[in-house]
C-alpha cells in the first residue's frame, strides 16, 4: 500500500499522522491545540499535512471518501478557536499554503473556491512575500520553497501573485545561497541534513523558476551544483549522513568520494584514507550559530567499519530537555572543552573569530589539522592537534591555559556497539568490529569509564526523539596551565611514541622515525 493511502486510512480510524518527526496523534476534537508549548508538534499540526495525504490519497485512488474527509479536516481548522502561538510561524505557513492549495486544485476543479478561502490563501502568500516575517536562515529557504511551488497551484484568482513571487523568490534565494554558503559550497548552519536539504530546496526551486520561464542564473546554480557534490565527501564510508549539529542518521544515495576537504569559513577539515576507505571529521569554528553545538575541537572518526567515535546527534529542539542540553553540550562530542561548561557561540564576528582552523597539512603518512577555542572566557585558550595516519592510528595533543586554575576535560564519545575496558591508568581497549588501544601519555589526570548507568548521560540518538545508550571515556585535570597528549591506535599498529617534548613529539612509525610540530 502506497504510504499516503496508508496514512489516510489510519486517519479514517482515528489515526492522524503529523510528521516523521512526530508519528501518530489520536483524533480529538480539539487535536490543534494539544502540546501548546511544543514547538515541533505545534508547528507540524498546523502545517496541516493531514490535508497532503487524504488529497494524494484520492489522486491514486479516485476515492471521494478521502477528498471529502480533507474538506472536513479543513473546515475544522478554519472554525477552530486558536490558542497557539506557533500557527503563523513561518513553517507552519509554508506548509499549509501548498497542503491546502492542493487539496483546493482537486476539490474545487470544476469550480470556483469560496471566497473566504481564497482570501485566506492570498493572506498566505502575503504573509510568506513580506520581508519582516522573511527568516535569514534556512526557514527563509522553507518560505521561498513554498512560494515556488505555489506557483502551478494558483487559479484565477490567486495569478496576480505570480509575477511578485518570482521576483521575490529569485532577489531572497540568490542573497541566500551568498549568504548561507561558505566559498567551499558548504552550507554554514553546522549540520549535514541542513546541507543536503537546503540545496535540495533551492535546486527544486529553480526548476520550479523554470517552469514560469525565470531562473536564478548560472552562477547560482552552478554554486548550488558544485554544493551538492559535497555530499559525497560529507558522508561516512557506510554512506550515512554524520549526525553533527541538528542532524539525523541518513542515507546518502551517491558514491562515497574519499578525497579530503578542509573549510576554515565553515571550520571543518574531513580527512580519509583511501586504502581503508576511513574517515576522520574535525570540528573547530562557525560561519553562522544555526544548528550549531558545543562541538568545537571535537572530531568524529569512522574506521570503514563503524562509526567509532561519533557525536551524539540532535535528539529534538525542546530547550527544557535534558537530553538535548546533554546533547549539544561538550561532553556529548570527542572534544576538548571545560569540563560541564559552554562557552560563547555567537553571530557576531568577534566571537566567531575565537574558534577557528589555525593550521592543516597533509603528508604521505599522516594529515593534520589544529584548531583554538578561546571563546570560554577572557584569556582561555584551548588548542587541539590532530594527527591522522595511513593505518588509521590517531594522535591528539591538546593544551589549555588560564589565569586561573579550570577543569579541563578531554571527552571521547564512543559510537553504537563500541565498548571500552580498562587496561591500565589512562589506558583503554576500544572493542568495535576493528579493536584500538587508547592510552594518555602526559599529564597529572584522572580518567573515568561511563555509561548510561552513571549520572552524567550517555546516549546517541541517530532519529528524531530516539536515543541508544553509548560509552564515554573522560580525562580531567585542575590547572591553569596543561596538557594530554593522547593517542588511538590500532591493536596492530606500528605507531610508537619515542619521545615527548613541548610542541613536539618524535615517533617510530612503520619503521620510519619522524619528529612531528605540534606547535
Amino acid at each position: 500500500m502506497d504510504k499516503v493511502v496508508y496514512y489516510a486510512e489510519e486517519a479514517l480510524k482515528g489515526k492522524l499522522f503529523v510528521s516523521s518527526a512526530i508519528g501518530f496523534v489520536k483524533d480529538s476534537d480539539d487535536f490543534w491545540n494539544d502540546k501548546l508549548d511544543d514547538k515541533t508538534y505545534q508547528v507540524y499540526i498546523h502545517s496541516l499535512l493531514i490535508l497532503r495525504y487524504f488529497t494524494f490519497a484520492y489522486r491514486e485512488t479516485n476515492k471521494e471518501v478521502y477528498i471529502d474527509k480533507a474538506k472536513e479536516y479543513l473546515n475544522r481548522y478554519l472554525s477552530r478557536k486558536d490558542k497557539s502561538k506557533y500557527s503563523w510561524h513561518e513553517q507552519s505557513v509554508a506548509g499549509r499554503l501548498n497542503n491546502i492549495l492542493h487539496f483546493t486544485g482537486e476539490y474545487y476543479k470544476s469550480e470556483p473556491k469560496p471566497k473566504e478561502l481564497n482570501d485566506y490563501l492570498k493572506t498566505h502568500i502575503s504573509f510568506l512575500l513580506n520581508d519582516d516575517n522573511y527568516k535569514k536562515n534556512n526557514h527563509g529557504i522553507m518560505m521561498d520553497s513554498a512560494l515556488a511551488s505555489s506557483l502551478r497551484l494558483l487559479n484565477d484568482d490567486l495569478l496576480k501573485f505570480k509575477k511578485p513571487i518570482v521576483e521575490k523568490v529569485i532577489v531572497r534565494a540568490r542573497e541566500a545561497i551568498l549568504r548561507n554558503f561558505s566559498e567551499k559550497g558548504l552550507h554554514l548552519e553546522n549540520s549535514p541534513d541542513y546541507h543536503r536539504l537546503t540545496v535540495k530546496w533551492l535546486l527544486a526551486l529553480e526548476r520550479k523558476l523554470n517552469v514560469e520561464e525565470a531562473t536564478l542564473g548560472d552562477e547560482y546554480v552552478n554554486k548550488l551544483k558544485e554544493s551538492e557534490k559535497l555530499d559525497a565527501i560529507i558522508a561516512t564510508p557506510n554512506n550515512r549522513y554524520p549526525i553533527m549539529g541538528d542532524s539525523s542518521d541518513g542515507q546518502y544515495k551517491g558514491e562515497k568520494s574519499f578525497d579530503n576537504f578542509i573549510d576554515k569559513t565553515a571550520g571543518r577539515a574531513i580527512f580519509h584514507n583511501k586504502k581503508i576507505r576511513s574517515q576522520l571529521t574535525f570540528i573547530a569554528g562557525y560561519g553562522s550559530k544555526g544548528h550549531k553545538h558545543y562541538d568545537d575541537l571535537s572530531f568524529i572518526f569512522h574506521d570503514g567499519k563503524q562509526a567509532v567515535f561519533n557525536d551524539s546527534g540532535k535528539y529534538n529542539y525542546d530547550k527544557s530537555s535534558r537530553l538535548r542540553n546533554h546533547v549539544i553540550s561538550p561532553m556529548a562530542h570527542n572534544s576538548l572543552a571545560i569540563y560541564k561548561e559552554n562557552y560563547t557561540i555567537s553571530h557576531k564576528d568577534e566571537i566567531k573569530k575565537k574558534i577557528y582552523i589555525a593550521r592543516e597539512e597533509q603528508k604521505e603518512s599522516y594529515n593534520l589539522v589544529q584548531g583554538y577555542n578561546k571563546s570560554y572566557g577572557k584569556n582561555i585558550v584551548l588548542k587541539r592537534t590532530l594527527v591522522f595516519f595511513e593505518d588509521n592510528s590517531i594522535l591528539i595533543y591538546d593544551k589549555f591555559k588560564a589565569e586561573k586554575p579550570i577543569t579541563a576535560a578531554v571527552n571521547f564519545n564512543l559510537g553504537i556497539d563500541v565498548l571500552t575496558e580498562k587496561v591500565a591508568k589512562g589506558e583503554f581497549l576500544i572493542k568495535g568490529e576493528n579493536n584500538y588501544f587508547l592510552k594518555s601519555h602526559i599529564g597529572k589526570f584522572t580518567s573515568v569509564q561511563l555509561d548510561d548507568t552513571n549520572f552524567n548521560p550517555c546516549i546517541i540518538s541517530n532519529r528524531f526523539n530516539t536515543v541508544e545508550k553509548n560509552n564515554r571515556i573522560l580525562f580531567r585535570q585542575k590547572t591553569s596551565k596543561g596538557a594530554f597528549l593522547t593517542t588511538i591506535v590500532p591493536e596492530s599498529s606500528e605507531l610508537k611514541i619515542i619521545k615527548i617534548r613541548e610542541d613536539q613529539v618524535t615517533v617510530s612509525y612503520r619503521n620510519q622515525e619522524m619528529v612531528i610540530d605540534l606547535g
